[in-house]
């Protein structure tokens, strides 16, 4: 008799599938079926649909007695393994590597990486895919179980934002801009030719307009406006010349000291022409303001400027519309506005007054403008940025900047880090690595109480008037403690350091997004077969699926109140609300114990391949084709952004390739190997001149001169890639 002492569950299934094979028998799992398919089909009559059934052949036989046997002892085996397949040791889970089910698909996984894996129920390695769902589709065709992570998820709700924000840019904002400009700009003109003695401060706001006029313009070369006389026109060649090389700090003809490396088009404004022009426009409307310095500009040119936007309702309402997107998807703004010095001129000098009534009284407002100054971060860079001033449009509060501010000192802490951020929100991995290797800065551990005391209570979701602040509470629900119910290894600390990742790198991707308005602090398919039954999973987090589909169902319903959702648009955001809702439910009944149907099953199985289609149709549409449609840096999920600047640098956070995360879960008693995909962080300091593009950041991936991971990310993820998964089974999914 055959001693099955030492078999692993996996080989006492096969062989008992071995015997149920022979006489014919149906076998609807999966491994078993890339077994046995040929003898099966060859041997058995079973026709090639592969249907979910538990029906036998036509002519199917009995095991003989001796098989009986056998399977008897098989059976009691598998009974065995299965009791003692997950125990704990000194409080800690440990998995018995003979009771996984699948352990022959991951031959790749040996050594330490796979001892750590049985240790901890997950284990993290390098990888190299362009997006995160050609990993699932890899899986589709090898027979190997999902694993669908909530990175995946917010990679898609970062695409959805990032597409939403620029096909309203590109088709929307850029002609509004354009048409406020040149409209505010030729009354202001007219204004200038009977101002008398304020005409040349007047005339300083009408090149400034001119400027932005001319960078929205469609002319591949920069060409001043056709009014522009002369001089005119000279002064703002000398302007656009320092915008358009982008090269460094200077003293321009128009608005003083300018940092204007901050010009250089990056993010996903490099993407097209039209979304570079509103990117240098934008920039200039909002980076460099009317310092409160007469020897700078006079402060009658923000005075006119404001008058003439104050008392036209039309150019008043072109400004808003071009105000509300960007407050609703980055913030409030962080400056004196054109709107709040109306708000304090009336107040002076009462509503309606003339502009020759508010220069009468210039000192006045611009001391009162100066006590009700709502600037919370103030950078403190070489140029003008740090001085009371008027900015037209202004630059964006956002949380992480302020909390730069505080936890920086130019000589001795110049930079910060992402860590930062989760530190303030009290999140435990943070803490730990940063207990690990701690700033040496004196100040810093009491600005980061400060801090933690002023964040201690983020704004909830559904009180937050901006996207920006719902992601960033998203990420502190994502790193709060996995549900009681969820699998073990999502309760240990290095688990919590894999979020940590996640949360950082969607940060980047948020960063990346938001570049142009944020205020940056310096110091396929084929096949035609149905699949037999392979196990699935979701990451057991459906707090922070259905906190995304009520921040992506916010924002549809806010486009559309605006007249800005396109049917594209439409479409886009209900797609991806479904998905999100589908993957909550999923993580409820996994949570609850509750069994999976089939249909459940099966759209985890080929969710790479709905990933894949919905990826497609933001980038393409309706009327696109293929993945090879798709040029340019979108093809990648890497990307990056410079989020503060020191002296000669800058900070640069991205996200990188793919990289790979294999969990063991206990699905009904079996021990199940399922892999899955997980984002990438990178954190490193870059000369200021040259702030990164994603296609340059691109290529320092493909040529591997990447700057080193942080060392407790190095720690997490391994020392090097795992080799490629082999295919083990022939099997054609039809997607």
């Amino acid at each position: 008799a055959m001693d099955v002492t030492g078999l692993s569950l996996e080989q006492v299934r096969l062989h008992r599938d071995a015997v149920l094979a022979k006489h014919c028998r149906r076998l609807d799992d999966a491994y078993s079926r890339g077994a046995f398919r040929d003898y099966q089909l060859e041997h058995c009559g079973f026709d090639n649909s592969l249907t979910y059934s538990h029906e036998d052949a036509g002519n199917a036989t009995d095991p003989s007695p001796a098989e009986q046997q056998l399977l008897k002892r098989l059976a009691r085996r598998e009974q065995d393994l299965r009791s003692g397949s997950l125990q704990h040791v000194t409080g800690r889970a440990v998995y018995d590597s003979l009771a996984i089910v699948n352990r022959s698909l991951f031959t790749n996984l040996c050594g330490p990486v796979f001892e750590r894996l049985l240790r901890d129920g997950w284990v993290a390695a390098e990888g190299g895919q362009q997006q995160l769902y050609h990993l699932y589709e890899q899986n589709e065709y090898r027979l190997v179980p999902n694993f669908i992570t909530t990175d995946l998820m917010l990679q898609l709700g970062h695409l959805y934002f990032d597409l939403t924000l620029r096909e309203i840019e590109e088709k929307q904002l850029l002609a509004e801009v354009a048409a406020l400009c040149t409209s505010l700009g030729a009354e202001l003109r007219g204004q200038a030719a009977t101002a008398g003695s304020q005409a040349p401060a007047i005339e300083r706001a009408v090149l400034y307009l001119g400027v932005a006029e001319g960078l929205c313009a469609t002319d591949s070369v920069w060409a001043p406006p056709e009014w522009a006389g002369g001089e005119q026109a000279a002064l703002m060649d000398e302007q656009a010349r320092l915008i358009l090389d982008a090269a460094a700090l200077h003293k321009g003809p128009l608005l003083g000291t300018v940092d204007y490396t901050m010009f250089r088009v990056r993010g996903h404004y490099t993407r097209s022409a039209a979304l570079a022009r509103y990117f240098r426009t934008m920039m200039w409307l909002a980076l460099p303001g009317f310092v409160f310095d007469e020897e700078i500009v006079p402060f009658v040119t923000p005075l006119a400027l404001s008058h003439a936007l104050a008392r036209n309702p039309a150019l008043r309402e072109r400004y808003e519309v071009i105000e509300a997107p960007v407050a609703f998807f980055v913030g409030p703004c962080d400056d004196i506005t054109p709107e709040l010095m109306r708000a304090v001129a009336d107040s002076i000098c009462g509503e309606g007054a003339s502009l020759d009534e508010w220069c009468g009284r210039q000192r006045e407002i611009r001391d009162e403008l100066i006590r009700r100054d709502p600037t919370r971060i103030v950078p403190q860079c070489p140029d003008d940025r740090r001085l009371p001033q008027v900015r037209f449009t202004g630059q964006r509060y956002i949380p992480d900047s302020e909390m730069f501010l505080k936890l920086t000192d130019w000589q001795q802490r110049p930079f910060p880090s992402g860590l930062d951020l989760f530190a303030v929100m009290r999140i435990p991995a943070a803490l730990a690595v940063l207990q690990d290797d701690p700033p040496t800065w004196a100040g810093y551990a009491p600005g980061l109480t400060e801090l933690q005391t002023a964040f201690a209570v983020l704004p909830p979701p559904g009180t937050a008037d901006n996207l920006y602040w719902r992601w960033f509470h998203l990420l502190r629900t994502l790193n709060d403690k996995a549900p009681a119910a969820a699998p073990e290894f999502m309760h240990t600390p290095s688990w919590g350091r894999k979020n940590l990742v996640t949360g950082l790198a969607s940060w980047a991707e948020l960063r990346h997004d938001t570049i142009l308005y944020a205020k940056q602090h310096c110091a396929e398919c084929g096949g035609n077969t149905l699949p037999p039954y392979i196990p699935g999973f979701v990451e057991a987090r459906p707090d922070v699926f259905e906190e995304l589909r009520d921040l992506i169902a916010l924002t549809t319903d806010q486009l559309e109140a605006w007249g800005l959702l396109t049917p594209h648009l439409r479409r886009a955001g209900g797609g991806l609300q479904e998905m999100l809702v589908f993957l909550a439910g999923v993580a409820r009944k996994e949570l609850a114990g509750e069994q999976l149907t089939l249909r459940e099953l099966d759209e985890i199985r080929t969710f790479g391949g709905s990933v894949e289609y919905y990826t497609q149709y933001l980038l393409l549409g309706a009327e696109g084709g293929g993945w090879h449609e798709i040029t340019g840096p979108d093809r990648r999920i890497a990307v990056v952004a410079d989020v503060h600047t020191s002296g000669g640098a800058v900070l640069e956070v991205g996200v990188g390739n793919a990289d790979e995360i294999y969990v063991i879960i206990d699905c009904g008693g079996d021990l199940v190997i399922a892999r899955g995909a997980i984002f990438s962080y990178h954190e490193f300091v870059h000369p200021v001149g040259q702030r990164l593009t994603d296609e340059q950041w691109h290529e320092l991936l493909d040529e591997g001169r990447t700057p080193p991971r942080l060392p407790w990310i190095r720690e997490l993820i391994g020392p090097a890639p795992l080799p490629e998964l082999p295919q083990r089974y022939r099997y054609s999914s039809g997607c």
